[in-house]
């Protein structure tokens, strides 16, 4: 069962040592190379994605002074099924799950709180995902989107 649910920087993961059976899901930014190395040896289960931080499923814009265009990938179904399917192989295996991607403020949490809020873990504090809370700045996008997603895939599981 889990009973601690960490929303964590990637650095700050790097580092954290686990004392009990952990989990963790690493959202990674389209542009990085994934890098599970700081953690092989501390018996993590480790699951990886990668999305960038963005309100839609892709975006692109311009660099300035160059021809040369940036695409970044938002969160998309496939993502947010593997998620879910994720969670739910380490449900009853594991004691902690820690989230975690770049900076810990705006993906994260929104996975974090999806996770929370569909699965009724009931381990965050709503407090801190309000107006001036620690995790305010989470991204709608991501949160909506899976809470979508997996309320789709409820459904149709519930009509098989």
């Amino acid at each position: 069962m889990i009973n601690n649910l960490f929303i964590l920087s990637r650095g700050i993961s790097n580092h954290y040592t686990p004392k009990n059976t952990t989990a963790i899901m690493r959202i990674w930014e389209t542009d990085i190379e994934i890098d599970n190395s700081t953690l092989e040896f501390k018996n993590f289960t480790i699951f990886n994605y990668v999305f960038d931080d963005v309100d839609s499923e892709q975006i692109s814009y311009p660099i300035v002074g160059t021809p040369n265009m940036v695409t970044l990938k938002g969160i998309t179904k496939e993502i947010a099924d593997q998620i879910k399917q994720d969670f739910e192989s380490i449900m009853g295996k594991v004691e902690t799950l820690i989230v975690n991607c770049h900076a810990g403020i705006s993906r994260s949490p929104a996975v974090a709180l999806a996770l929370n809020d569909v699965y009724k873990l009931n381990l965050l504090d709503d407090d801190e995902f309000r107006c001036m809370g620690r995790y305010s700045s989470y991204n709608k996008f991501v949160y909506a989107k899976i809470t979508k997603i997996w309320d789709y895939l409820k459904e149709e599981d519930k009509k098989n």
